[in-house]
């Protein structure tokens, strides 16, 4: 095979995986629409998925699911993944008088691992791309403008015993991350 041919063939591959990637992700989406819609009360359960996703308990249920299907991908991925929290980087003091949260858009992950790995990074990469644009493709206006759905902090073992980075999250009274993916290896 010459140079164009071999050219492409990884283009080819590439556009396979990808949308192998992508048909995943939506798998992924769909399943976490299935767990929030199983949720609600009955009398919620037939609105329309537009109606639904402008909810804020709807939302929050779905995001907070697909945010454990999306740990549970990278773990399976990865063997270096000890442990995946999900954080809501706006939790502050200002919000302890009642006040709800704002419901976030995108799911932030504190990924530990064992050590650094590059391929892990560029799986979240396209992992992220692919449910991005599932997202968008949702009948409702809330992810018509999104570009980035999945923000993962990585952070290595090291980090975590020197409390340093974001690893600080862990003692932190107000923002402690909720751990959604455990695996016991430290």
């Amino acid at each position: 095979m010459d140079r164009e041919g071999i050219k492409s063939y990884r283009s080819a591959k590439n556009r396979s995986q990808s949308s192998a990637l992508c048909d995943h992700a939506r798998k992924l989406l769909k399943d976490a629409l299935t767990e929030a819609q199983k949720k609600l009360k009955p009398s919620d359960k037939d609105r329309d998925l537009s109606q639904l996703l402008q909810r804020p308990d709807f939302l929050e249920a779905f995001n907070y699911t697909l945010a454990c299907l999306a740990a549970k991908e990278l773990a399976e991925s990865d063997p270096r993944v000890c442990e995946i929290y999900v954080y809501h980087p706006s939790g502050n003091a200002d919000y302890e008088a009642g006040e709800a949260l704002p419901v976030e858009k995108t799911a932030h992950l504190i990924v530990h691992l064992e050590r650094p790995s590059p391929t892990l990074e560029v799986f979240i990469a396209s992992f992220d791309e692919a449910l991005t644009a599932s997202l968008r493709e949702l009948p409702s206006g809330v992810f018509e403008i999104l570009t980035s759905w999945l923000d993962c902090k990585l952070i290595s073992k090291q980090e975590v015993q020197r409390d340093s980075g974001i690893a600080t999250l862990h003692t932190s009274v107000i923002t402690r991350p909720l751990r959604i993916w455990p695996r016991d290896v430290w």
